[in-house]
Order: C-alpha cells, then sequence, then structure tokens
C-alpha cells in the first residue's frame, strides 16, 4: 500500500492499525487513532521533497519500521517523522531504521535499554542531517545488531557528521557496525561511557571522513570478542591507551 502525497488523512481515536505487508507513506501528514502494530514492512519518508508526517498511538514491532528522507532529494533533505503515543520501548525488537533528516519521538518519553537477539537498530546520518530518536542515549545492551552510519540504505558520498553520545556502558553480545567506505560528508564520533564486547565490533572509516569511537571506561586487559578496524577508523579509550590489535590495515 502507498499513501502518496494526499491530502491529510486521519483515522479515528481508538482504531488501530495493522501492517502485515509492505506500506509506503510518503508525503504530507497521516494520523492514525489507534495503535501501530507492524509485523511487516512501513516506511515513513519521502522521495520527492514534500515533508512527511506520521503518528499513531502506539508502536508495536516486530517488522521492519524505517523513518527516512531518501537520498534521492537534491540539496538539505526534507524531513520524515513518525511521533508515537506513550513511552518508546525499553526493547528494539524487529528491525528499527532512521536516515538523514528523520525524527522518531515517543510523547511518553523513556529509555532504549536495550537491542533483542535477532533485532536491528540503525541510525544514519546523511548529507549533513542526523536523526533523532528517543531514548536512544539510555542503550546499555545489544544482543543484535546496532548500526551507526552503516549504509543499509543508499546515500552515496553524503553520510558523515555524526555526533551520538550513549551516557552508560554498552554491554555487546551481538554486532556494531560503526562507519562505512562512504562516511565522505564529514567525521564521526561516538562516545560510549564504557563498552563490554564478546560480540563484533566493525568499524570503517570513509574515502575522506573519519570516525572515531571514544570509550570513557578503561581499556581492558583482556580484548574480548571480534574486533574489525578498517582505514580511518580510531578506537579510544580513556586511560589513554588503544586495546591491542584493534586498528587492522585497510587492506583487511
Amino acid at each position: 500500500m502507498t499513501l502518496f502525497q494526499t491530502v491529510p488523512l486521519a483515522t479515528d481515536p481508538g482504531t488501530d492499525f495493522s501492517n502485515s505487508g509492505t506500506t509506503w507513506v510518503s508525503g504530507g501528514t497521516r494520523a492514525l487513532g489507534g495503535v501501530l502494530t507492524n509485523t511487516g514492512a512501513l516506511t515513513v519518508g519521502n522521495n520527492f521533497g514534500i515533508a512527511t508526517t506520521f503518528s499513531a498511538a502506539g508502536f508495536n514491532n516486530t517488522g521492519t519500521f524505517d523513518v527516512a528522507s531518501f537520498p534521492a532529494i537534491p540539496g538539505s533533505p526534507v524531513p520524515a517523522s513518525a511521533t508515537f503515543g506513550g513511552a518508546v520501548p525499553s526493547t528494539i525488537t524487529g528491525r528499527v531504521r532512521l536516515f538523514g533528516n528523520a525524527t522518531m519521538q515517543f510523547t511518553g518519553g523513556g529509555t532504549i535499554n536495550s537491542i533483542a537477539n535477532g533485532a536491528t537498530l540503525e541510525v544514519d546520518t546523511w548529507s549533513g542531517s542526523r536523526p533523532s530518536l528517543t531514548g536512544l542515549s539510555g542503550l546499555t545492551s545489544n544482543a543484535g545488531t546496532l548500526n551507526l552510519d552503516a549504509r543499509t540504505f543508499g546515500g552515496g558520498g553524503a553520510y558523515g557528521g555524526m555526533n551520538l553520545t550513549f551516557s552508560g556502558t554498552i554491554t555487546n553480545t551481538g554486532t556494531i557496525n560503526y562507519g562505512n567506505v562512504v562516511v565522505n560528508n564529514g567525521n564521526d564520533l561516538v562516545t560510549m561511557g564504557g563498552l563490554v564486547n564478546t560480540g563484533n565490533l566493525i568499524m570503517q572509516g570513509g574515502q575522506t571522513g573519519t570516525l572515531t569511537l571514544n570509550v570513557l571506561g578503561s581499556a581492558p586487559s583482556t580484548l574480548t570478542g571480534d574486533n574489525t578496524s578498517q582505514t580511518t577508523a580510531f578506537y579510544n579509550m580513556a586511560a589513554g591507551r588503544s586495546p591491542p590489535s584493534v586498528r587492522a590495515p585497510s587492506s583487511t
């Protein structure tokens, strides 16, 4: 189903909406009076230069939910936003991705504590625009996949300019993908209060842009997990030393 640049559309209060197929909401304003339950693929975004605003009384997701300002738009990307009643889910399930000038807000506030096994949370900057997601800074556990400027969308060489802080220590038993080869629109900086890694940490710098992971906790005496860093990617510890063998040659 595609809702493209139609007049403002609203459903009655209390009328829930379930999506198990593929739905694209592009341009204009859509307001659901009830809870959105998504088990399929739902994209809130725009490819034709008109802002998209989407809202619902609540959010349940085990499918793929994207909020994106697509790279086909020349110049500064127009905004795409999704606003939900209630608190942000404490655990991310399914696949949630934000790209460019994208906002996903929850009126009840709250904190994202964890990413479930098999789930994905992705945040990508593009063309100078940084996505916004309620409660993201509180993440402390990843058993799934955390993608930061990881380029699962398109976007050419306009990635870069991320400045993201996680306030606490993140325990990673899943995969963190940070950066990609076309981080060329500025440098990326991610700061974590600490990092305990027994999973996969994969860092990929750009052709012209660098990416830095600053971890405020002390460097571990023993490196655990699978750690890969390529080209202009740097991993810094507050103790003043990097974990051993983290930065690999760009040919690997």
